[in-house]
Formats: C-alpha cells, sequence, structure tokens
C-alpha cells in the first residue's frame, strides 16, 4: 500500500493531459483548463500535504515540488508509518527506504498509476469534459470539473482546480454510480515555496 500510493502520487502531483490534435485545434473551456491544470503542477513551486485514500485505507503525505534551472525536483514523504520517500531530480527517480537504502524508479513504470496518465490517451475522445461549479479545497477558492466517460466500461474523476494557480488540488476517480475509488485530497498548501536544490538531495547514509 505504502509504495503503491507513493508512485501514484508522485505522477499525481505532475499530470500531463495530452489533448487529441483536432481538441487542441478546438478546444473548449475546459480543455483549456485541463492543460492550465498540467501546466500549473508541471511549473509552480509549492509545498503542501495531502491525503491518499483508497478503498477504505487512507495516508497521508507531504509534497515539495519546484522548478530549478528548468528541471523539475519532486520530494514525497509517507508520513504514516514506515518512512518512505519517493524523490524526483529531473529525469531520475528513485525511492528512499527506511533501512537506508535505494531503489531507482522508471517513469515509464510509475506513469500508469498516476491521474494525468490515465486520462491522457482517453481525452477528449472517450470523455465529456465538464465545468461542474465552485468549490473550497485546503481553504483555498477552486473550480469543480467532471470528466465523464460516454460509455460504462470506464471510471470518471472528478477534479477540484484552484482558482489563484489551476493547481489540482483534489482529485477523485469514480465508478459508474459516482462512488470514489480513489481519492488525493490536499488539506494545506503553499504556493511559491522557497525551495532549493538542497532541498531535493539524496541523504549521504542511503546506499
Amino acid at each position: 500500500m505504502m509504495l503503491r500510493a507513493l508512485a501514484f502520487s508522485l505522477t499525481l502531483c505532475s499530470p500531463v493531459v495530452a489533448l487529441s490534435e483536432v481538441a487542441l485545434a478546438n478546444p473548449s473551456p475546459a480543455q483549456d483548463q485541463l492543460q492550465s491544470m498540467a501546466q500549473a503542477n508541471r511549473s509552480l513551486n509549492y509545498t503542501g500535504r495531502f491525503l491518499y485514500q483508497f478503498g477504505a485505507e487512507v495516508s497521508t503525505m507531504e509534497v515539495s515540488h519546484a522548478v530549478i534551472g528548468g528541471r523539475e525536483f519532486q520530494r514525497l514523504t509517507h508520513l504514516d508509518g514506515r518512512l518512505v520517500e519517493v524523490l524526483r531530480r529531473g529525469d531520475e527517480v528513485v525511492c528512499l527506504h527506511p533501512n537506508g537504502t535505494l531503489t531507482r524508479i522508471n517513469r515509464k513504470q510509475a506513469g500508469p498509476l498516476g491521474l494525468g496518465e490515465r486520462i491522457a490517451h482517453d481525452v477528449p475522445e472517450q470523455y465529456n469534459i465538464l465545468v461542474d461549479g465552485d468549490g473550497r479545497v485546503a481553504g483555498r477558492a477552486a473550480t469543480r470539473m467532471r470528466v465523464a466517460p460516454l460509455d460504462t466500461h470506464r471510471y470518471g474523476y472528478r477534479l477540484w482546480l484552484d482558482n489563484e494557480s489551476n493547481l489540482l488540488l483534489k482529485s477523485e476517480v469514480v465508478d459508474g454510480s459516482g462512488v470514489a475509488l480513489e481519492r488525493v485530497e490536499f488539506v494545506t498548501l503553499t504556493l511559491a515555496a522557497p525551495l532549493t536544490e538542497q532541498d531535493f538531495s539524496i541523504p549521504e547514509t542511503v546506499k
């Protein structure tokens, strides 16, 4: 559960929504917002804590994200149970284990676990993208969106985008009855965090 949640969250915090050429030529306002969300999650500096729920299991995680010298950095720390971290430094992704060992992760292997990768191949042909009103997450005003499948063979998604930054504040993967199967929700968030490369360093004790 722990490593699955960390890998899922790693890609979830940096979703890439790939729209078709037709959609890019004639984007709807909702599609524009998805593109803005993807860009915000890749390019902004922020820190925060969020809940990850899968079925009845809930984990708390801490994230730091920054773009430094044109490279993307991210540190995800599991705050429940054993201390496990996933660290991204540009194209390198590693998992730091509590026993001091390190495992390198292939980003392509981790990608399918993330929300952005899940919808990348289906938007917009197999889904309707709808703006669904206003919301509030982590004390911040947000816009609710629904990514609704056109058939019964796919999961749907509910998204909450920060009104100020377009950052993805909350997401849910839902079944055909609208029941949330997976949920990620920020509980605290600091934008424009003063992060440096040192904040993403690998401890010297790691093997």
